[in-house]
């Protein structure tokens, strides 16, 4: 059996894609990682929305 990262209690990233977080918003910055993908799924959403209804072209979105 291959071991997994999942539910690892630390894991490694590249130093590249990590964004300081200011001391002031340490209590919320765990919020940023499932905000940034509920913001790519709504984008994903609209696009796809526009994409087929012609309604939503036209500026009902």
């Amino acid at each position: 059996m291959v071991p997994t990262c999942f539910a690892a209690e630390f894991a490694v990233t590249d130093s590249q894609y990590l964004v300081r977080v200011p001391k002031e918003a340490v209590d919320v910055a765990v919020l940023t990682e499932p905000l940034s993908i509920v913001e790519k799924g709504v984008d994903l959403a609209l696009r796809l929305g526009k994409a087929r209804f012609e309604s939503w072209s036209q500026g009902g979105f």
